[in-house]
């Protein structure tokens, strides 16, 4: 990723900043002398503390480090007039609230300025930096249960996935990992850990609940049993986001956070086994456990097949909207078909698409909601989903002086 920079005229463009890939760089902004830019870079795909804000002097070309310590994400940055100070939006953490920092460059020490709940997005200063305009963010994400044409909406939720008796395990809004039964009931906390434990899928049979969580620094694949209980570290070198366990119990099968390919690991731990090379989206498993589905994107995004008894890709199907952006891909109790949720105008669509027809059917519009996650019933009967939206309002902060 590059950042550059011209003269009003646009005349005189030249490069300034670069960074290699997954690293990028988010917000800028120009010193109140004109001479430096101050900007922030890093990555977040491991959960990584890893954005930090670096200086860059226009005329010399010296780049320098200004924070001591790193974010998950940084977000905004408003110089204060004297130019002495900034201030800057920032997570510490994935699902924590962005809070307002304040920083001297020189001294390279942040505080925050903002130790409430909200969580804050973009910030804007008056003249005489007395007030602040800033965004504040909240979402409306819940986990739902649809079953014969009727949804009950259940908990707010990130992500899940079933038991094998149709109860639920999810990721709340806090990160940490809760269980409810069918009907959204018999609610029981299973991780509290500072860090993020996210992405919980569950072995087939039931016993164990596998995650991901960066409490080791980076996200790597844990386990725990159902009722979360004996929380142990799978992955040590490649992590990455769970997707399913091999019918057996013997195999965890995750994405790697950096390189978006797929590996295996032991349900007990050991070598991190590459499976195979291409960057693929939402994998799911075949009930047989042979066969992962997939979307993947050339020129267009389309649905893999993949044999994983010989890493061969023996299908390719179109996708219903080639150019919307895929959500989520699950395979028929039976194995002979996949339905799949594409988002396209600011629509959700459930899709079928059978190994035995060239074109998918269309089966249901989901509404305008996000849907961020989305899975069949063990049993076949229904579906659970989760969906919301983005809300963003604006607020008017007074006193800064």
């Amino acid at each position: 990723m590059f950042s550059f920079a011209a003269d009003i005229d646009g005349t005189n463009e030249r490069k300034i900043v670069s960074r290699p890939r997954p690293n990028r760089i988010s917000a800028n902004q120009f010193s109140p002398d004109g001479r430096s830019i101050v900007f922030a870079s890093g990555q977040s795909n491991n959960g990584v503390g890893d954005f930090q804000l670096f200086q860059t002097d226009l005329f010399a070309g010296d780049e320098r480090v200004i924070t001591s310590r790193g974010f998950f994400n940084i977000k905004s940055i408003v110089w204060l007039p004297a130019g002495d100070e900034l201030l800057f939006v920032a997570m510490e953490a994935l699902d924590r609230n962005a809070k307002i920092w304040q920083l001297s460059p020189k001294t390279r020490s942040a505080k925050p300025l903002t130790n409430d709940t909200d969580n804050y997005g973009a910030i804007s200063l008056d003249n005489k930096t007395s007030r602040m305009v800033a965004t504040q963010v909240t979402n409306s994400f819940r986990l739902s249960r649809t079953i014969g044409g009727q949804t009950t909406e259940l908990v707010a939720a990130r992500a899940f996935g079933f038991f094998p008796n149709g109860d639920i395990v999810y990721q709340a809004d806090d990160s940490n990992i809760w269980s409810i039964n069918g009907q959204g009931g018999s609610q029981s906390q299973l991780t509290s850990d500072p860090a993020s434990d996210i992405f919980p899928r569950v072995s087939p049979d039931g016993k164990f609940i596998y995650f991901s969580s960066n409490r080791s620094g980076s996200n790597h694949l844990w386990r725990m049993n159902s009722d979360g209980t004996d929380q142990i570290q799978l992955t040590q070198n490649e992590g990455g986001q769970p997707s399913f366990v091999s019918p057996d119990g013997k195999w965890v099968y995750y994405v790697s956070a950096f390189r978006f390919n797929l590996w295996r690991v032991a349900s007990e731990g050991g070598e991190e086994m590459l499976v195979n090379e291409r960057k693929i989206v939402e994998p799911a498993l075949s009930p047989n456990g042979e066969l992962v589905a997939y979307f993947f994107k050339d020129k267009k995004w389309q649905i893999g097949i993949l044999d994983i008894r010989n890493n061969r890709q023996i299908k390719v199907l179109d996708y219903a909207e080639g150019k919307s952006r895929p959500v989520k891909l699950t395979w028929s109790v039976d194995g002979r078909s996949i339905n799949y949720v594409s988002f396209v105008n600011a629509r959700n669509s459930l899709w079928h698409q059978s190994f035995d027809e060239s074109k998918p059917n269309f089966l249901a519009d989901l509404g305008e909601k996000e849907i961020t996650d989305f899975s069949l019933s063990p049993d076949g009967v229904g579906f659970a989903s989760i969906g919301g939206k983005w809300v963003y309002d604006a607020v008017l902060i007074e006193g800064l002086r």
